[in-house]
């Protein structure tokens, strides 16, 4: 019996092992994670906090669904190091663990920016459960609240606080919010909507210091500006799990390089999820490390099913916002450039046309009816004209 080892049970790693189940062959399968709680919709962590879902309600795979597939899975197991010349992993108790294949999905972990007293106790991040506990359990104390970063997740959770307490300010380094995946137009509407429920921003600024005593008590800024604060939550991007691999000697960049097949330098493991990096990209959302997982499933049991990317696009819900950025939104890389604005609406759409007229990226804020056309259209790469005149994008 072939014995295939998953480390991490997020997107990636529980969709393989789901894939691996249905596949109906002879396969101990074991999936390792650090977390309490099996499989959870990470992207609703922000629901939690804000007290609109309980951490049972995001839940996706309870411990029952990994039993009724003879799925071993190992909650609150850290793996520490692989051997691969010896096919073993590991764990932090020193227990070991042999494979035949082996994939790491261990995700990505917060990327924190250099700011003096970030070891306070009311400073956080929101990426797993483990932190909605810690932070809701000090919101009794909390008035004033601080989020560093205003990208999407940044904003996801500054909504988030606003739910629980009476000033929530959000320091971004940006002239814009959401600069990474907005332009200057897309970010007026998102940023006005959250100025209307009470969300206050400092943008073009940066957090060089949080002063304090053992807690908070202020943010300094790079402006001058001192933000009064009683908890701050650090939203600044993310940082790939290359441990693992490096104390195998894989081969690693900005995350653990694969190829085509997601094999590593290693052909008996592979990766997949936010820790993988392929011709040079990570993408660190959700979708595409599904679409991974599917396929790193499919080749940990002699599969030769190949990965050629993934569309990559964001979505926030938030406040009553509904917006999409996805795919190339460089001005620069297109031929043409179509926008529709409707500020009456409080709509805007920003298509991106490449030398051949197909659609190749979108920025799309209000009215949400067209968006699953603009995905679709994105992923096989329609020519506007039969996209517009089947959906009448623009009038």
């Amino acid at each position: 019996m072939s014995k295939v080892l998953i480390i991490g049970n997020g997107v990636a790693g529980s969709t393989a092992a789901s894939v691996i189940s249905r596949a109906n062959q002879e396969v101990d399968l074991k999936v390792f994670t650090r977390e309490k709680h099996p499989f959870y919709q990470r992207t609703r962590l922000g629901e939690v906090l804000g007290g609109k879902s309980s951490a049972k309600d995001i839940i996706l795979h309870d411990t029952q669904w990994y039993a009724e597939r003879n799925i071993d899975l190992q909650l609150e197991t850290t793996v520490g190091k692989i051997d691969p010349e010896k096919k073993i992993v590991k764990n932090e108790l020193g227990g070991k663990f042999s494979y035949n294949k082996l994939l790491l999905a261990p995700g990505a972990k917060p990327l924190l920016p250099p700011i003096s007293g970030l070891n306070k106790g009311n400073v956080f991040s929101l990426r797993t459960l483990k932190d909605v506990r810690k932070i809701k359990s000090q919101l009794n104390n909390v008035k004033d609240a601080v989020v560093i970063g205003g990208g999407l997740l940044g904003l996801e959770s500054a909504f988030a606080l606003k739910q629980r307490v009476q000033n929530v300010t959000v320091v971004e380094a940006l002239p814009i919010v959401m600069g990474k995946q907005l332009d200057k137009t897309g970010s007026k509407y998102v940023q006005a909507r959250l100025e209307s429920i009470g969300i206050d921003f400092k943008l073009n600024a940066r957090a060089k210091e949080l002063t304090g005593g053992k807690l908070v008590t202020s943010a300094v800024l790079n402006t001058g500006e001192t933000v009064r604060t009683d908890m701050v939550i650090i939203s600044a991007g993310i940082s790939p799990r290359t441990e693992l691999a490096e104390s195998g000697g894989l081969e690693t960049s900005r995350g653990i390089i694969v190829d085509k097949t997601l094999r590593t330098s290693d052909d008996e493991i592979f990766a997949a999820g936010d820790a993988m990096e392929q011709n040079g990209r990570c993408y660190g959302i959700w979708p595409p490390a599904q679409e991974q997982g599917k396929i790193a499933g499919k080749n940990l049991i002699g599969g030769e099913k190949v990965y050629e990317g993934s569309l990559s696009y964001f979505k926030l819900k938030v406040a009553g916002i509904d917006m999409i950025s996805a795919g190339i939104r460089d001005e620069e890389r297109a031929r043409e450039v179509l926008v529709n604005e409707k500020e009456s609406e409080q709509t805007y759409k920003k298509f991106f046309l490449n030398e051949n007229e197909e659609l190749i990226g979108a920025i799309l804020v209000g009215n949400q009816s067209c968006y699953p056309a603009v995905l679709n259209g994105l992923r096989t790469r329609k020519t506007f004209d039969q996209l517009n005149a089947e959906e009448q994008l623009i009038n």
